[in-house]
């Protein structure tokens, strides 16, 4: 069995961007492993994984969370295990899968779960697997991460298949003037993938996940994507002459009393609203919201830190959305020498 663990050096590097890339360009069919969790989604009375989870539904693995990732919680990890019956539990989750090229993921960084033998290195040791490094396109730090991290991974006996750059401002530009610095320090640049914009846009679906949101009508337009958020914390008078107002695909945050903001802001080019308060919009609204099939989503939260927590939401890739995976498929195949990975 070919095996390629992907780490990251930082999080939000897009070390699950390239996986999900690397399986859908792949010749054939693949395996994919997650020993240690950090995304927790609870889905058919289970603990998941986010990143297995969506794996799993792309691969058509099957159901099973257990099969792909050993823990979730350091404490747990702690309690449970030492070292050898972890090495011993990862090398049979690995031979337990039924294709023949394998990738694990590792922890959000490439430090994250060392201190219970789980970080990315330990775990590459322990399958002997190769490591693929993800690093963001900042020029300076990459180079830097790069010497950096060669050193460590040196020192774990565990192989550098290379790395990757990921959202590169300009990708041909990064190649032309690093190569050689990556070549001096022994780094195979496997590849330098673009900013791609469409990853960085949240849906409406996830939204309504992430904060635990009820879906009030609107379910035909949970795929719509926020281009920008619009905190409605004035009159519906002065929100008009805001000039981002006119913007499309924007989300309103608002009280759910505020029925004359929310009824002006369904007239312009909205994709969702986000009701504040654990307060319902008056029926009235609603039904324009349903016409429209724009999503009403109602939160327990007041207005302030429902725009807080959505500023903090990092954009993710949900099973069924087929462009976003399309995008990365493609950049992938373009940009990444694949045949030298899987």
């Amino acid at each position: 069995m070919d095996r390629l663990t992907v780490a990251s050096v930082a999080s939000g590097a897009g070390k699950t961007s390239v996986i999900v890339g690397l399986a859908k360009a792949a010749k054939e069919k693949v395996g994919y492993m997650k020993p240690f969790g950090n995304r927790l989604l609870y889905r058919k009375k289970r603990l998941w994984d986010y990143d297995a989870s969506l794996m799993y539904n792309l691969l058509e693995m099957g159901d099973d969370p257990e099969s792909v990732t050993l823990a979730f919680d350091h404490s747990k990890v702690r309690y449970m295990y030492d070292c050898e019956s972890i090495r011993s539990s990862i090398v049979s989750m690995a031979k337990n899968q039924i294709a023949k090229k394998l990738l694990i993921e590792g922890g959000s960084t490439l430090e994250y779960g060392t201190s219970v033998h789980m970080d990315s290195l330990s775990i590459a040791s322990y399958l002997n697997s190769p490591l693929l490094l993800v690093l963001p396109g900042d020029e300076d730090w990459a180079l830097d991460a790069a010497c950096y991290f060669k050193k460590r991974i040196d020192t774990k006996g565990v192989t550098l298949a290379g790395v990757v750059i990921n959202k590169a401002a300009e990708p041909e530009n990064f190649t032309e003037t690093h190569k050689g610095a990556f070549d001096e320090m022994g780094v195979n640049l496997l590849g330098v993938l673009p900013r791609i914009p469409i990853l960085e846009k949240i849906t409406i679906d996830y939204l309504a996940d992430v904060l635990f949101a009820k879906v009030l009508t609107g379910e035909p337009g949970l795929s719509n994507r926020v281009e920008s958020v619009f905190v409605g914390a004035m009159s519906a008078e002065r929100a008009m002459k805001d000039p981002n107002w006119g913007k499309p695909g924007k989300l309103i945050i608002t009280g759910g009393d505020r029925s004359d903001l929310i009824s002006a802001a369904l007239d312009s080019h909205v994709s969702a609203i986000v009701a504040t308060n654990n307060i319902e919009p008056s029926p009235a609204v609603l039904s324009k919201a349903h016409d429209q099939n724009i999503p009403v989503l109602l939160v327990a939260l007041d207005t302030l830190k429902a725009a807080l927590q959505i500023s903090q939401i990092e954009p993710q890739i949900s099973k069924d959305d087929h462009e976003k995976i399309d995008a990365i498929a493609k950049a992938v195949r373009e940009n990444i020498a694949i045949d030298e990975l899987i």
